[in-house]
């Protein structure tokens, strides 16, 4: 629980105001900055921050942030600021001929730990990398230096690199990138954001001259457009002294070109845009309320983003909700912020339900509409305000267990775009000043202004041989006149918080057994029902406690004829809510508290998973009892999941990557019945009955069940939870396990072409499967193999060819039901490359003749390849449409 004194005790010594400063503090005053972190500016102008922070330990998040991308391109040079981003990992002064990934990768630098994003406004370059080697600390931030003004343009470096970045445009060149090519420029119409997008153009790329990319560096890469961001677990003198050293060594910028803002124009009446393509494979509507980017540095943005998170978050809770009834006009609805320099957008996306395009378009515009018409109901933000209140109080429990990244993002946003970093505690002292303060009524008036009628736009994009109608721009105008007249009522209240969940407290149970494992800090229960538990403190995170548990059969024990209710059971359940809740009355009752439980039910075991703050403890115990004692049989929540489901498939021969996966399974389970794809056929034999049958078979004995928590607890405050909750659970002492349903991958090679699709483009996978001699080690090594061969791919394909964008290998060891293993390559390329690219190098004539110990013969491979074909389309993408308004280039 919070305690006044504390916390006014760590405003003192963390943000340096005392409370009353803290009150007296006006709201136009600036929000301090974190007094954690240290903000410099160089004489040549180039600004740093450093900020000592222990998660991940041994370990500094080191960032380069240059305030220039795709806006800032001459006609001539589209494309090239994220073309210079792949170059700065190519060929350096210090590190020339693809030596700095050959450096990051020998100090055991992966992937996810070196990247960086071209976007319209910037580019960043970030690196996690270890600091207890001092020399290699050293080195790095030799790289960081070189990317600010020591990349270099070597001619062979730039023609390897126009084939990895055009294959990069191959990927994006999908439907979804289609469409968003159609409808972001009308977004952002009359503004250089409709015509930079940061991909560029591939014949620019494919054509421009060498000197335009270097007038692009030298244009933009300047010392008073970067900010170097350290944050980590190391030394911060050390640091600083390294950041001054290298980087005071960029010489300060005379007569540079000016680096300008582009405006977003406002609008009276509102923009539409209809954008249709033959391999989308769902409908999607987008209501975008766009609005000048208020400042974000003072006390009052703080607060007034608070209001706003409250008024966004109530709208999204009812969208959400309806999205659960079973004649609901849309699937699925998202909500987000979608914000550049200039402008920022609230925007809805919607996936339409049955009654096509223009009801979905009606039923968003009809709640927006309700909201704006009489607000929201007392006891909606009655809870939101619990809510809110809650995410900051954790994000204030856990101030010391941010990640270094996550810290670093933050001040990339305070260097971009001005937006206030306040200390954690300084930021839950000012929400609960605030949030008590918000009355309903200002909230209501907040809504209203985030969804007026300027500046909006309306996006529609459909498949294009589909049968459903897709409305013009006269329709929508109509639509919007109608809304606006539309006779509507508001909602009413519906207070759930006297409603218990559980109406009974059953009766404890007493543990029978209890053992410790010393070695592993582990505790273990036994129950009188035959459950046991497991319990191991720890204090990674201090708002947390994670749980899972399992029991061994999972749908392997389901028939045929079953199999398809019991594997949609889970999902069936978890849908229709628990006991005398549905699941928008559960949501709703659970606002305020940190907790979440879902069922799950896989081929060989069935079990719950979920987490939990330490103060939420006794409702995740809770909801635990009512998934074993009380899911709920709920028509409407059937009838809604499946017609959500149904959204998704009925456009099945859409899309050429949903055909190259399905083809690959069905390869790969040799077409086995329980290796089928959903689709609609299979769609239509759910069964409620049958699926609640399985699900109360497979959970209705907990004594087969084991029962796992990790996090901030004591075993004494859990022990009577576990009694009360986990002890009287049902159990019948059945003895069973998972039946082997014989899904094998078939023997020798096969290789099997597809020809699907509009698009130059193909799509390559190479699988190896075999017999594995399991054990840990033998585990081990697969994963060591796998990254090494990601890397030397990485290197064949990529770096040295420039024939593919990215190669991805995965490496999987199974134990049960056969200890098997299986290694997957896939990789995208023009499709007069693909054969070329696998037959060389990833698919020898021949295995070794003498296979190491980890492996028996690898006697099963398979192939696939997916090419373009004329007035051929297949698939099934489960993707919903959402603006990709950055269409972010990461390497």
């Amino acid at each position: 629980m919070h305690c006044p004194a504390i916390a006014a005790l760590l405003i003192t010594v963390l943000s340096g105001l005392t409370p009353s400063q803290i009150e007296a503090q006006d709201l136009t005053d600036p929000i301090p900055a974190d007094p954690q972190v240290t903000i410099n500016t160089l004489e040549n102008g180039l600004r740093y921050y450093i900020r000592v922070n222990r998660k991940p330990t041994n370990r500094a998040s080191l960032w380069l942030v240059v305030n220039a991308g795709s806006n800032l391109e001459d006609e001539d040079q589209q494309g090239l600021a994220h073309f210079l981003e792949h170059m700065a990992f190519n060929s350096t002064a210090n590190f020339p001929q693809e030596q700095v990934v050959q450096y990051l990768q020998s100090i055991g630098l992966g992937g996810p730990d070196f990247n960086a994003f071209t976007s319209f406004d910037e580019t960043v370059y970030f690196l996690q990398v270890p600091t207890d080697d001092d020399e290699a600390l050293t080195t790095v931030f030799q790289i960081l230096e070189d990317w600010a003004h020591n990349i270099t343009f070597d001619p062979d470096e730039v023609k390897k690199e126009r084939g990895v970045v055009i294959e990069e445009a191959r990927l994006l060149g999908d439907a979804f990138g289609r469409v968003a090519n159609q409808l972001l420029p009308l977004l952002y119409q009359g503004s250089r954001y409709a015509e930079r997008l940061p991909i560029g153009q591939v014949a620019t790329i494919d054509t421009f001259q060498i000197e335009r990319l270097e007038s692009f560096y030298r244009d933009w890469y300047r010392p008073e457009l970067m900010a170097v961001i350290a944050v980590g677990d190391f030394d911060p003198a050390a640091i600083e002294a390294q950041i001054r050293e290298h980087f005071s060594r960029l010489p300060a910028t005379e007569n540079g070109r000016p680096r300008p803002t582009f405006p977003v124009p406002n609008h009276r009446e509102p923009i539409f845009g209809i954008a249709t393509d033959p391999e989308l494979p769902i409908a999607a509507v987008q209501v975008s309320y766009k609005r000048d980017v208020p400042e974000r540095s003072t006390v009052a943005a703080l607060r007034r983003g608070l209001v706003e998170q409250l008024a966004s978050a109530i709208l999204a809770l009812r969208l959400d909700g309806l999205t659960t009834l079973a004649d609901s006009p849309f699937s699925f609805v998202v909500t987000f912020e979608d914000r550049l320099r200039t402008k920022e957008a609230h925007t809805f996306v919607a996936i339409p339900g049955a009654a096509g395009i223009e009801a979905a378009l009606d039923g968003l515009l009809t709640e927006i509409e309700i909201a704006r018409r009489f607000g929201f109901t007392e006891s909606e933000f009655a809870r939101q305000k619990k809510e809110l209140l809650r995410l900051y109080q954790q994000a204030f429990n856990e101030r010391d267990q941010t990640s270094s990244d996550l810290l670093a993002a933050r001040y990339m946003t305070h260097y971009l775009q001005g937006d206030g970093i306040p200390s954690a505690d300084l930021a839950w002292e000012l929400a609960q000043r605030f949030i008590a303060a918000i009355d309903k009524a200002e909230v209501n008036q907040t809504i209203r202004q985030l969804l007026g009628q300027d500046n909006r736009a309306i996006l529609i994009s459909a498949p294009e041989d589909s049968d459903t109608p897709v409305p013009n721009a006269d329709d929508l105008r109509a639509l919007l006149e109608r809304i606006e007249t539309k006779d509507l009522q508001p909602y009413d209240e519906d207070d759930l918080s006297d409603i218990p969940l559980i109406a009974q407290i059953p009766t404890p149970v007493s543990i029978t057994a209890e053992r410790q494992i010393p070695e592993l800090a582990v505790t273990e229960w036994v129950l009188e029902n035959g459950s046991r538990v497991v319990l191991k403190p720890t204090t990674f995170l201090n708002d947390e406690i994670l749980f899972t548990a399992h029991s061994p059969g999972g749908h392997s024990l389901a028939t045929d004829a079953d199999y398809l209710a019991a594997w949609t059971a889970a999902e069936v359940v978890a849908e229709a809510g628990l006991g005398t809740f549905d699941q928008s009355d559960l949501t709703k009752k659970l606002a305020g508290q940190l907790v979440q439980v879902y069922p799950w039910i896989e081929e060989l075991q069935e079990g719950l998973s979920g987490f939990a703050a330490p103060e939420d403890a006794e409702t995740l115990f809770q909801l635990i009892y009512l998934y074993f004692t009380a899911p709920r049989q709920d028509e409407l929540a059937f009838l809604s999941l499946q017609s959500r489901w149904r959204t998704l498939l009925e456009n099945a021969d859409a899309v050429p990557e949903q055909t190259f996966s399905d083809t690959l399974q069905a390869i790969l389970t040799q077409g086995h019945l329980r290796g089928r794809p959903l689709d609609l056929d299979l769609l239509q034999q759910m069964d409620l009955e049958k699926s609640l049958a399985f699900y109360r078979n497979r959970f209705g004995d907990a004594g087969d069940f084991t029962f796992f928590f990790v996090g901030n607890f004591d075993l004494e405050e859990m022990r009577p939870l576990v009694e009360t909750y986990l002890g009287p659970l049902p159990a019948d002492g059945r003895q069973e396990t998972w039946q082997d349903v014989e899904i094998q991958a078939p023997r020798g090679v096969i290789k099997k072409t597809v020809h699907q699709g509009i698009k130059s483009r193909s799509s390559t996978a190479v699988v190896f499967s075999g017999e594995l001699d399991w054990s840990l080690p033998n585990r081990f090594e697969l994963d060591a193999l796998t990254a090494l061969l990601n890397i030397r791919l990485f290197d064949a394909l990529r770096q040295d060819l420039g024939a593919t964008y990215a190669v991805f290998t995965e490496g999987f060891a199974l134990r049960f039901p056969q200890p098997s293993y299986e290694v997957s390559i896939f990789f995208d390329s023009a499709p007069e490359n693909a054969e070329r690219l696998g037959r060389r190098r990833l698919c020898p004539d021949r295995h070794p003749a003498t296979p190491g110990p980890l492996y028996r013969r690898p006697d099963r491979s398979a192939t696939t390849t997916t090419a373009p074909a004329r007035n051929r389309f297949a698939g099934k993408w489960v993707l919903a449409l959402r603006a990709r308004r950055d269409l972010f280039s990461r390497r």
